[in-house]
Order: structure tokens, then C-alpha cells, then sequence
């Protein structure tokens, strides 16, 4: 079977760009961390304890890291570079599973730190 190369690249073109559009929002602080899912389904109490800038920044850089990998998986496959797609399969899930621990395990996004 062979790989229509044009419908891939305008799907994951498209993808990374509507990634790319909200981190770059989330990053520069444009945005409310209200579309972040796990902040706008807090209570106002609990919401109210976290350093939302923060929360953004960080979403926003992950969600850069993880257009990095969505982009190395069309690559590859256009290049015929299996490894490059397994790469950026693997990059993709490690980012995103790092990235969930990171901001679950650490009180980095706490305004009150103790």
C-alpha cells in the first residue's frame, strides 16, 4: 500500500499548527488557563492556589516538544527513515508521559510552596 505523502502533510501539517497556535498563546500568556482541562475543571478554592502564568508557560513548552515529535513522523516517513518514525512515536509518548509526572509530582506551580 502505498503512502499518499500530500494527504500526510497537510494532516499533520495542520495538526502541528493548531498545536503550535495554543502553546505559542499559552507561552506569551495570551490565553486563560481555563482551557487547560485539569485547571478549568478545579474548584475556585483549589484553582486559587495555583500559579497560573506558571501552569501555562509550562503547558505551552510541552505542547512545542511534543510539535517537535508530530513533526519528525511525517519526515521519516517521506524519507523512508524507519528509526526517524519509531523516534518520533517514542518522543512523543516519553514527552508526554514526563511532562504529566513533572507537573503532578512537583509543588513547582503552587503559589504557597510549604
Amino acid at each position: 500500500m502505498e503512502i499518499d505523502y500530500v494527504k500526510m502533510f497537510i494532516v499533520f501539517g495542520f495538526c502541528i499548527a493548531f498545536v503550535l497556535f495554543f502553546a505559542i498563546l499559552l507561552v506569551t500568556g495570551k490565553v486563560d488557563a481555563g482551557i487547560i482541562s485539569g485547571v478549568s475543571t478545579m474548584s475556585k478554592e483549589k484553582r486559587e492556589k495555583y500559579d497560573e502564568k506558571a501552569v501555562c508557560r509550562f503547558v505551552g513548552w510541552l505542547l512545542i516538544v511534543v510539535c517537535f515529535g508530530l513533526f519528525l513522523i511525517p519526515i521519516g516517513y517521506y524519507f523512508k527513515i524507519k528509526w526517524l518514525v519509531i523516534f518520533g512515536r517514542a518522543f512523543l509518548i516519553v514527552s508526554s508521559i514526563v511532562g504529566c509526572i513533572y507537573v503532578n509530582t512537583s509543588k513547582r506551580f503552587l503559589k504557597d510552596k510549604k
